[in-house]
């Protein structure tokens, strides 16, 4: 009594056909583990078991799993008992979720497990089989450059767009059910004024500071000149620059930025332009006004330096809190001690996981990631993130 495999699991198919994790139970039985091993298919008739729920299981292993996962009491019977033609086959959808035993298919994709795999076969109406177990091994060629080019995705009218040809390739050649399509070069086109872009504080060269590089794009059309001067807000020295003493006088009543500083008198100025206003006021009283933070990494330069850790970015600081008084927030504690080329966490290796999100860098080249940037960095120390996004072009 062979269980048929034209339509097993199909009505539950939810389109979720590669590796997923999150259906794995708690410490699976022993029965579940095995019962999923990648020799459990195809079905051997001759280790079919009739359950007393009338259950036809392809092994003993998966009847003890299924009572072990669902909490009845089915047990083994005489198998003339089950009828072949009168299996209700969701009642064996348990084991493409029952436990982890990873195999890599013919079709290059990693599935949870052997079932999982079959499950999509059925599907897909194609043949799979299993080329060895473990997760899929795919040498895919990298580039740390941001390069876009505009896919459709899932053969629909929807676009996506990848940071280069070789992150398309890599993704196409894991994912080979999708029927993904070039359509060109570049980014797919959509409107920077209304689209979302996250909150990546960035000053310009006005000195005025901006919720992200957007807000820039689209001042440009007025303001061609108009540049990012660097990641993050500008800073009061960067601004007394740029404006008079009048002209900062009034902009701290008329704008509003992101540009919050707080000071060594413990209070929160909304902007570095009210910042200065104090500063200027305090100062013909006789008095010093700075930001916290000038304060602090001031008192830093003191530290000796005998607690070394390891940025993300690849670099070696002092200590923590002279990690805290570096100018970029993304920057965070990677591990104590030194950092060393040998590193797996280190910003070159975890570069190669693929882009995350476009990055300018003070060379004027796109990167995929913050993490290629700091890479690049670490041959050419000149190298920094200018702002997130892609590098505005003339």
């Amino acid at each position: 009594m062979l269980l048929a495999r034209s339509s097993l699991f199909l009505a539950f198919l939810a389109g979720a056909f590669a590796t997923s994790r999150s259906y794995n139970i708690v410490g699976p039985a022993k029965s579940c583990q095995r019962a999923v091993k990648p020799d459990a298919w195809p079905i051997k008739k001759e280790l079919q078991v009739c359950g007393t729920d009338g259950v036809i299981y392809p092994n003993l292993d998966a009847l003890e799993c299924a009572k072990n996962y669902s909490g009845h009491a089915v047990e083994k019977q005489e198998s003339d008992k089950c009828d072949a033609q009168k299996q209700d086959e969701s009642k064996l959808f348990f084991l493409t979720y029952a436990a982890d035993h990873e195999v890599c298919g013919s079709d290059n994709v990693t599935y949870i497990n052997v079932w999982k795999m079959q499950e999509v076969a059925q599907y897909r109406k194609v043949e799979i089989t299993v080329q060895h177990e473990g997760e899929c091994k795919i040498d895919c060629s990298f580039s740390p450059i941001y390069k876009p080019v505009c896919v459709s995705s899932y053969g629909l009218d929807s676009e996506q767009t990848f940071s280069n040809e070789e992150e398309f390739k890599c993704f196409s050649s894991q994912n080979p059910y999708l029927n993904l399509s070039r359509k060109y070069d570049g980014a797919c086109v959509f409107n920077y004024e209304n689209s979302f872009a996250p909150v990546n504080i960035i000053c310009g060269t006005n000195g005025f500071t901006y919720k992200n590089v957007n807000e820039i794009r689209k001042l440009r059309k007025s303001n061609p000149k108009l540049r990012v001067m660097h990641d993050g807000a500008c800073t009061p020295d960067e601004v007394k620059g740029l404006f008079s003493a009048d002209q900062i006088r009034e902009l701290a009543g008329s704008r509003s930025e992101s540009s919050a500083i707080c000071g060594s008198d413990n209070s929160t100025y909304h902007s570095v332009f009210a910042f200065l206003v104090a500063q200027a006021d305090k100062k013909a009283k006789g008095q010093d006004l700075m930001p916290v933070n000038c304060v602090q990494c001031n008192e830093m330069t003191k530290s000796n330096g005998t607690s070394p850790i390891c940025g993300t970015d690849g670099v070696t600081y002092p200590d923590e809190k002279a990690l805290g008084c570096i100018e970029n927030y993304l920057i965070l504690k990677e591990h104590d001690g030194p950092c060393s080329p040998s590193d797996e966490t280190g910003p070159c290796k975890r570069q190669l996981n693929g882009g995350f999100a476009e990055v300018c860098a003070t060379n004027g080249i796109t990167y995929t990631s913050n993490e290629a940037v700091w890479c690049a960095a670490l041959t050419d120390p000149k190298i920094k993130i200018l702002h997130q996004l892609e590098c505005i072009s003339d």
